[in-house]
């Protein structure tokens, strides 16, 4: 299987008004690093002809998506990326489809993806001063709740582990983001 994590996913989100629960937040650390989530931004993507998934990011950017939009990364970024997916086989073999139904969605390894079924790959991704992705830290259990499916984006909460022993939960809920989309990664680092 093809790579979930693109590496236009490395970077961005939008705030919160003061006062209210934010939509997206994230409970816990992974490897002693915290994300505050201050925005979630959401897009299909196509990877191969018969694998496309959702992808989903919580990050500790403000309003992601006109800066991914515009070209932008941003440096010292911490994001929550979420692949989800259903795997469905046919007579031409196995298909890898956004989720079309809300519901659970187990978190895997990326080398560990079911042969059927709603399946979800989580990464912790931290980009340092210069925008590179400096370390990504792979879930290996839990699950991810979609209550939320249409074409504005995804609503969850999620509850997974990691090989550190780090337990996280939180929640999201994303709007669409087209710039998220291969092909239209960002250029500049700010």
């Amino acid at each position: 299987m093809n790579r979930w994590t693109c590496g236009a996913a490395l970077a961005l989100c939008a705030g919160c008004g003061a006062g209210t629960v934010a939509p997206n937040a994230v409970n816990g650390s992974v490897s002693g690093y915290s994300l505050h989530a201050r925005d979630g931004v959401s897009e299909v993507v196509q990877n191969a002809p018969s694998v496309s998934f959702a992808m989903v990011l919580v990050t500790s950017v403000s309003n992601a998506c006109p800066l991914f939009s515009a070209g932008h990364m941003l440096r010292n970024d911490q994001t929550l990326l979420l692949s989800l997916a259903t795997r469905t086989q046919n007579e031409t073999g196995p298909k890898t489809s956004p989720p079309a139904m809300v519901g659970e969605y187990p978190v895997v390894r990326e080398v560990a993806t079911p042969s059927s079924g709603n399946f979800a790959v989580l990464d912790f991704v931290l980009v340092d001063a210069t925008c590179v992705a400096s370390q990504t830290l792979e879930s290996d259990g839990g699950k991810v709740t979609l209550t939320r499916i249409d074409a504005k984006g995804y609503t969850g909460t999620f509850d997974v582990t990691f090989t550190s022993g780090d337990h996280v939960t939180g929640r999201f809920d994303t709007t669409d983001c087209p710039a998220l989309t291969p092909g239209s990664i960002p250029h500049t680092c700010q």
